[in-house]
Formats: C-alpha cells, structure tokens, sequence
C-alpha cells in the first residue's frame, strides 16, 4: 500500500460512478490520499478540504492508538462504551478514542475492526510519509481546516502549505484537536459550509 495505490482507488471510483467536478473532503490520512488524488488529476477535483494534516512527512506517531486497536479483545467486549473504557488509558484524549471506534462494527455476536487493521500497521511508515511531490500544485479551491490544541499542522506549515495550494484557506478551530469534526462539530460543519459559500439556514 502508498499513496499512489491510494489515489488509484479514488480514481477508480470516481471512473466506476462517472464522476466528475468532485469535491473532495480529507482528514488525517485521508487528507493526505485527498491531495495526491488533487495533484494527480486536478481537471477532476473542482476543490479540496483537508482536515488537520499538512503536506509533509511526519514523525513517527499513532503507536499507542495502533497498540490499543491491536490489543482489545473484540471477542471479549460487550459494547462500544465497554471499547472505549479498555482503551482510555492507552488512548487518553476522548475525541482520538471516539474517532478510533467509528472504525469498531458489530458484526452478529461480536464486533470486528471494519478497517484492514493489519494492512494499516504494517504500513505505518508509509503512512507518515509525503503525498505529494516536492513540486506538485494544486490551484483550485482549498480550505484547510485544523485543531487549534493539534499539532499535526505547525504555524511553519502554513508557508508549506501556500506553496502547494495557492488558493488555500486556512480555518482554525480553537477548542479542537485532531479531529474537530467529532470535538467541535457544528464548528467544523460551518467552516465547510463557508467553504461551499453555503448558507446553513437555507438548508432543507
């Protein structure tokens, strides 16, 4: 698995539903496959939005979240709230943990990762490392919106970030770490909403 792999398979879907002008959204890792899919074929993304993650390789991280997901008997647990208890203290910040069980599915009497947890493991250091080339433009459209408590993207960042998206917004949610669409919800759907120029009262 990398990113080029990745990528390929949004394409793909994208080719498999006939969809084009797409707007695309990212958080994280997902964030990261976002820009390379941008960078590959620009024609077919009419904008981006990408959550908390800059366009560098990064440090190793995420070990003790792998940990907690590799070690939790998914056999023994009763309920998603009894997960959350047995990984709190490997995994003490609530929204990482609430984020790491959306992944958490049951399945008949039991529940089971709905994520290739193996897969994502092994390939941890791949993961951490750059999307996008050293010269890759994205020009359309971009919003990034990041954790103010995160320190995934850096005020040094910022400059990287202009280089490879000339057109990008940055948003800032205070209260939020890693994941402000779980920690500060109605704040991360109104930066996307002003993102689309959209008005929330009009919608249906």
């Amino acid at each position: 698995m990398d990113y080029a792999e990745l990528a390929s398979d949004v394409l793909g879907f994208l080719d498999e539903h006939n969809l084009e002008g797409v707007h695309l959204l990212g958080h994280s890792l997902g964030g990261k496959v976002a820009m390379r899919v941008a960078m590959e074929s620009p024609e077919r993304i009419a904008s981006l939005i990408i959550v908390d993650i800059s366009p560098r390789e990064y440090p190793p991280y995420h070990q003790r979240d792998f940990d907690a997901m590799n070690t939790l008997p998914l056999k023994e647990i009763t309920s998603r709230k009894d997960a959350e208890a047995r990984i709190a203290e490997m995994v003490p910040d609530w929204g990482q943990r609430q984020f790491l069980l959306t992944n958490l599915i049951r399945k008949d009497d039991h529940f089971e990762w709905g994520i290739n947890l193996r897969a994502l493991t092994d390939q941890r250091d791949v993961m951490r490392s750059n999307s996008i080339a050293a010269e890759g433009v994205y020009a359309g459209a971009t919003t990034f919106i990041l954790g103010g408590q995160s320190r995934f993207v850096l005020p040094e960042d910022w400059r990287l970030i202009d280089r490879h998206f000339p057109k990008a917004r940055i948003e800032v949610i205070n209260e939020s770490g890693h994941n402000p669409h779980i920690e500060k919800r109605e704040d991360f759907l109104a930066a996307v909403f002003r993102h689309h120029d959209v008005d929330r009262s009009a919608r249906v």
